[in-house]
């Protein structure tokens, strides 16, 4: 929403994206949405996990030595300034590694406060047009609301089917990489996701291109013209020298392809199992 300074045209309004940069405004904001979070978790029943994630970090993150940590308001220190003053994908993977690893915190009250910091690191990019949101713990260059909601619901779906999650999950990371982003790779992962369903789904090992036609016997009825679009696209992804053996170059698969088939693979996962659940047996009682 533009502001009353914006509205009445004091001031010109953010137009332009921030992808390969982070300015002030943004750094502070996304700091202070950390800096909430601490408050948030600075009791004596979290104390303990707050020393034992800034040790990890300290070690692993930092590569200081962990007889030489400071204390842990100190390292905090050395978080604010990296996200402040670093390059923007330094300060990005910073937040990124942080929230991982406060996620392996099994607590309970520690999950009820670390729920809200991607929300809220989302809101911040939202406000300051940068081109990234949190998709579960991962940063993605997927911007959509709509989208980022689809493919977390189809995640949480996939949960009896562990493989294709474990796909889906690895498309993520390999679109999400900022340093060396493999897009071809997130594609294929994105394919295995829709390609493991199947086989579940068909209850056989077939490769999506012939597991597309047993569906009909397990009760999932999909129109002619979508099975064949979803039987062209797996040959697309899946010749001797595709995209599916990550073997395509660089040029020929980029970002926008990568996002556009993690989007549309996570729909088509989706429907699939809706579809399923029609056909599924009524509970015994």
């Amino acid at each position: 929403m533009a502001s009353f300074a914006e509205r009445i045209g004091q001031r010109a309004p953010r137009t332009v994206t921030q992808i390969d940069s982070l300015d002030t405004d943004t750094r502070t904001a996304l700091w202070n949405v950390l800096a909430h979070f601490r408050d948030s978790i600075d009791s004596v029943v979290l104390n303990p996990y707050e020393h034992l994630v800034m040790k990890a970090l300290w070690a692993r993150y930092f590569k200081g030595a962990l007889d030489e940590m400071p204390g842990v308001s100190r390292v905090w220190e050395i978080v604010k300034k990296t996200i402040q003053q670093s390059e923007w994908y330094e300060a990005l993977d910073l937040i990124e590694t942080l929230v991982q690893y406060f996620d392996k915190i099994d607590h309970t009250l520690m999950r009820k406060c670390l729920a809200h910091v991607p929300k809220q690191m989302n809101s911040v990019f939202e406000q300051e047009l940068v081109g990234y949101r949190f998709l579960r713990k991962e940063i993605t260059p997927i911007t959509a609301a709509r989208d980022i909601e689809a493919i977390e619901d189809t995640l949480e779906e996939l949960t009896p089917y562990s493989g294709a999650q474990q796909h889906l999950e690895q498309a993520i990371k390999s679109l999400s990489d900022r340093a060396n982003p493999n897009y071809a790779q997130s594609i294929s992962e994105a394919v295995k996701a829709v390609e493991g369903v199947v086989q579940k789904l068909t209850e056989s090992k077939a490769p999506l291109g012939t597991g597309l036609n047993r569906l009909e016997k397990a009760g999932i009825e999909i129109h002619p013209g979508l099975k064949e679009a979803w039987r062209t696209m797996y040959g697309w992804a899946s010749n001797d020298k595709g995209i599916r053996h990550a073997a395509s170059e660089a040029s020929e698969v980029d970002q926008s392809l990568a996002k556009y088939m993690l989007i549309a693979c996570s729909a088509f996962v989706s429907y699939l199992l809706e579809e399923s659940s029609k056909n599924a047996p009524p509970p015994k009682n």
